[in-house]
Parts: structure tokens; C-alpha cells; sequence
């Protein structure tokens, strides 16, 4: 059975269903590392580093078998900006 993690209980970040929040994915050659309102919540080997990437945003939930909030289908992403820098 897989681990379930709650981010928002071990990194302290709060309710992610209220408000819009500051999500950043900074790609390196070695590594990528995810942050939310500036806090560094993962990070991994980049296998990648000689691809090109595109943003994609989109309400892709996966869940265990023993949590089934979404079964009904529902699911909302508002997204009031997209910036992208490259170095």
C-alpha cells in the first residue's frame, strides 16, 4: 500500500482549496525542486535535463483506492498567471 503524505500537515502550508497560491518549479541540469508561497516542498534528480519542457496545467488527481474525494468527477483550477523564465 502507498504512503500517503498530506503536504499541506508536513510542510505547514495551509488549506491549498482557499485562495490562489505561488507555486514555482525551478528546473537545473541536476535537479528539480518545487516550492508553494516559497516553500520548498520537493525536490529530485532531473532525468530530463536534455529535453525540452512545456508548461502544462491541468486538475490531474490521482488518488488511493481509500480516498475518493473526487468520485464524482469534479475538479477546478483557476489560474490568474503563467510566467516562465529561461536562464
Amino acid at each position: 500500500m502507498p504512503v500517503v503524505v498530506n503536504a499541506t500537515d508536513v510542510y505547514g502550508i495551509g488549506d491549498l482549496t482557499t485562495g490562489y497560491h505561488r507555486w514555482l518549479v525551478d528546473i537545473q541540469k541536476d535537479y528539480i525542486t518545487i516550492f508553494i508561497d516559497g516553500l520548498e516542498v520537493y525536490q529530485a534528480v532531473n532525468p530530463f535535463h536534455r529535453s525540452t519542457w512545456y508548461p502544462i496545467m491541468n486538475v490531474a488527481v490521482k488518488t488511493p483506492d481509500t480516498l475518493k474525494p473526487y468520485d464524482d468527477g469534479s475538479g477546478e483550477m483557476r489560474v490568474r498567471s503563467l510566467k516562465v523564465w529561461e536562464n
